[in-house]
């Protein structure tokens, strides 16, 4: 004897929401890239192109470069340092190049010579990543380095005329 099942099951369906389910987009590409972003099991390819950004921040210009050093095609590099690393490439070039503006800011360089250096097209540039990114500009970020927590005043106590 044949028995049909029905097209549509009969008990509705039950979809709750799983407590360790990301519900947003945005939440779930951060978790797939905090769990993805420090794996070490990067293929070679893609560990010369971040190689090649680390000690080069400031000279990396364009996606195509850094495709080159992979030795991949543009779209097929993007992709792939995309699923491996965790962040698509030209995110994970503007986060070193910030680190790396921060790290000379620290260290007590002028905000236009660390522009300059670490591949931003002028100070403003610098400004807005360094205020998006860590919430300060290029001077608070040097003067809270050097143990400043205001702007320089040349007297602090005026003279009474």
């Amino acid at each position: 004897m044949l028995r049909l099942l029905p097209l549509r099951s009969t008990r509705p369906p039950t979809r709750a929401p799983l407590p360790w389910r990301p519900r947003s987009l945005r939440d779930r590409r951060a978790a797939r890239w905090a769990a993805a972003e420090w794996r070490a099991d990067v293929s070679p390819p893609i560990q010369r192109a971040r190689d090649y950004v680390d000690t080069r921040v400031g000279e990396v210009r364009t996606l195509d470069e850094l495709a080159d050093v992979a030795g991949l095609s543009r779209y097929h590099f993007a992709r792939r340092f995309r699923d491996e690393v965790g962040v698509p490439p030209w995110a994970y070039v503007r986060s070193k190049r910030a680190e790396r503006a921060r790290s000379l800011l620290e260290g007590g360089s002028p905000p236009a010579e660390v522009a300059h250096e670490t591949g931003y097209a002028d100070q403003p540039h610098l400004t807005r990543d360094l205020r998006e990114r860590f919430g300060r500009t290029p001077g608070e970020i040097r003067r809270r380095s050097a143990g400043q927590n205001r702007k320089d005043v040349q007297d602090a106590e005026a003279p009474a005329a």
